[in-house]
């Protein structure tokens, strides 16, 4: 039962990208003469460069966040930079389709430093619950307006939801820790293990913060201030994370920046941006990547 529903669910996640990229490309081309007037080559390189620097800063966070995670349901004694290295070398592969080949290659590199097959299952899965609570806590704050009519009336739900969320990804962490750590270690590794968790969270908190600045600079003079992009970023995530299949969310989360952002900057605007912020994600990530096999080279 279990196979079928991965496969639908993969499958469906692929069909909406590949839905969300022709919507895309549909809108772009009928706003290519606006695009033309709000922004020159030279300006979109120039945005391009510098929101990949930026943003690959909060990759480097994600990977330090890994290594808290390995620290808390793997071994207390892993390294930073075998850790780290693991991470960064599997970025690339988030954009294969089905979503899931990044998180088996650091899983496959972690296993050949030692590290059992449960703990890494725990240490991914801990990973996708915190980073899942963190954006919907950063969801939250976006305003009714800048939501689309259809769910303006559920926004009052949100923060009752979000309350159960964060306490059901409490209750499924500490499910987690129980589970890897025997009985009689469990209360002097209480201490450690909150620390890592609590160094994870706001790692992500973190990665949010400047993905949402790269965004700003790939907006260019139509970027809004900080606390009204965070939770738009946070949403365009998570929606590209909650697919199922749809390789780094490509197309969904360009497709909920056109339809969030659109009203307040402009649809041509808005496109532009979520599109250079793309190009920045993706050339983070080859860095990311790059940076990985230099410390594997480098470190033994």
């Amino acid at each position: 039962m279990q196979a079928p529903l991965k496969l639908f669910s993969r499958g469906f996640g692929i069909t909406l990208s590949v839905v969300c990229i022709g919507f895309v490309l549909w809108r772009m081309n009928a706003l290519i003469p606006q695009i033309r007037e709000h922004a020159d080559w030279s300006t979109v390189l120039g945005r391009l460069g510098l929101s990949t620097l930026v943003y690959s800063v909060g990759c480097l966070a994600l990977a330090l966040a890994w290594w808290f995670l390995l620290r808390t349901f793997a071994s207390p004694d892993i390294s930073l930079l075998p850790a780290a290295q693991g991470h960064l070398r599997a970025q690339l592969a988030k954009y294969l389709p089905g979503n899931v080949f990044h998180i088996a290659a650091r899983h496959i590199h972690a296993r050949a430093d030692g590290s059992g097959h449960a703990r890494l299952a725990y240490s991914a899965i801990a990973e996708s619950m915190i980073l899942v609570m963190v954006a919907a806590m950063l969801s939250a704050s976006v305003p009714d307006e800048a939501l689309p009519e259809i769910l303006r009336t559920f926004a009052v739900w949100r923060w009752p939801l979000l309350a159960l969320l964060v306490v059901g990804v409490v209750g499924g962490i500490h499910f987690l820790a129980l589970r890897q750590t025997p009985r009689s270690d469990r209360r002097p590794r209480t201490s450690a293990a909150v620390g890592n968790l609590l160094g994870a969270v706001l790692c992500y908190f973190f990665f949010f913060v400047v993905a949402t600045i790269a965004f700003q600079v790939a907006l260019g003079e139509h970027s809004q201030l900080l606390q009204v992009l965070i939770p738009v970023v946070a949403i365009c995530w998570l929606g590209g994370f909650l697919v199922l299949g749809a390789p780094g969310g490509l197309g969904v989360r360009e497709a909920l920046f056109l339809g969030l952002l659109g009203p307040l900057v402009g649809d041509a605007n808005a496109i532009l941006g979520a599109l250079i912020f793309r190009g920045a994600t993706i050339l983070g990530d080859v860095l990311m990547s790059l940076l990985g096999y230099w410390i594997g080279r480098n470190s033994g």
